[in-house]
């Protein structure tokens, strides 16, 4: 008891509420959409995960390719052209699989946190930091067993509140204190941070890795940490500098590609593509699969996009395809608000590439 303060719900919501902060909930919830009830991620859950999970202050990096995904794509010459860039792999959807089976354990403490090179406000280390502090802060924080209506804050982030509640500004070195401080009172807290290469500075990568490598060796052997990103040679370089044990482990290409195969038969499975002939399906699913070589926001992109179905074309060498979007128009559930002069566009592009697709695409 005596390293928490005892505070009225007023007092306790003021605490929970004082610093403005990154909630990455919704980036997680945006990474369970990709997955199927056969994409388990079971190649990592049965054997690293196993171990990181019981080895004190455990550190993995998880990484996947060293090159960004990128399909370039003409459409009749110089009428339309498209250039889709896809950055990351099936680390976030593994990212979001492992903080789901952590969250199993009632007695785990989990922190998340989503990186992301679409959203600025993703990118900011303190803001990283300040999600984190304030995630460990809500784990720990309970009602009293016997005065209902008041609840035990931990001390140590009582005292940070107490010297910064007028600023909103603690400097970053009390924060890193404080976090340190929390972690010693917390039994196992696993952390899972992803895409720490979407963080745009190296600087702030380095400062990351490093954050995260100090949290793990200060903690008395309770606090996990995984961390995912591609291999670039600067983040290699941070992680190997650690003076912790670590392990580094390879995303497994071909049984990602297994799960975002299941997940685009999944998705062919409803409408509009359900009419489809079920060869074509396959035959959608197997090629874009080869092509998204482990990332799965290449095949979502291609499949709920209004122009990713030129590309679908192109790789399958399907007339179907345009057939069925020349007479159909707009799906309901394509991934764009599309007003009735786009779809007369989109049926024009449609009839007349599908006249003169066999000439101008290989």
């Amino acid at each position: 008891m005596n390293h928490t303060a005892l505070l009225d719900e007023l007092n306790k919501n003021a605490h929970l509420t004082w610093l403005e902060t990154v909630e990455p909930l919704e980036q997680h919830n945006d990474a369970r959409k990709y997955r199927t009830v056969d994409s388990t991620g079971d190649w990592f859950l049965d054997h690293s995960f196993k171990h990181w999970k019981i080895k004190s202050k455990s550190f993995v990096w998880l990484t996947g390719k060293r090159k960004t995904s990128v399909f370039n794509m003409k459409i009749i010459e110089q009428f339309v052209i498209i250039t889709l860039s896809i950055a990351g792999s099936g680390k976030t959807v593994l990212s979001s699989t492992i903080i789901d089976k952590l969250e199993e354990d009632p007695e785990a403490n989990v922190l998340y946190y989503y990186f992301s090179f679409r959203q600025e406000s993703k990118q900011d280390v303190t803001k990283f930091k300040r999600s984190l502090l304030m995630q460990l802060v809500r784990h720990l924080t309970r009602e009293d067993e016997v005065r209902k209506g008041y609840f035990h804050v931990p001390h140590v982030f009582q005292k940070l509140y107490k010297k910064y509640s007028h600023s909103q500004f603690p400097l970053d070195e009390h924060i890193n204190a404080t976090m340190a401080g929390l972690l010693s009172e917390s039994k196992q807290t696993y952390i899972v941070v992803d895409a720490v290469d979407e963080c745009p500075s190296q600087v702030d990568q380095a400062t990351i890795i490093s954050f995260l490598g100090d949290l793990c060796r200060s903690s008395h052997g309770g606090a996990h940490v995984l961390v995912t990103s591609r291999r670039e040679s600067n983040i290699e370089t941070s992680v190997t500098n650690l003076d912790i044990d670590k392990e580094k482990v390879l995303m497994d290409t071909e049984k990602i590609n297994i799960d975002i195969k299941s997940y685009l038969l999944d998705s062919l499975g409803r409408q509009p593509w359900k009419s489809w002939p079920a060869r074509l399906k396959k035959k959608v699913a197997k090629t874009l699969t080869s092509k998204a070589d482990g990332v799965f926001r290449v095949s979502r992109v291609v499949i709920f996009s209004y122009f990713g179905l030129f590309y679908l074309v192109a790789i399958t060498k399907s007339e179907h395809i345009l057939t069925f979007f020349s007479c159909s128009g707009q799906p309901s559930n394509l991934n764009r608000s599309g007003t009735r002069k786009e779809t007369r566009m989109l049926k024009v592009l449609c009839k007349v590439y599908l006249k003169t697709w066999k000439r101008h695409m290989k």
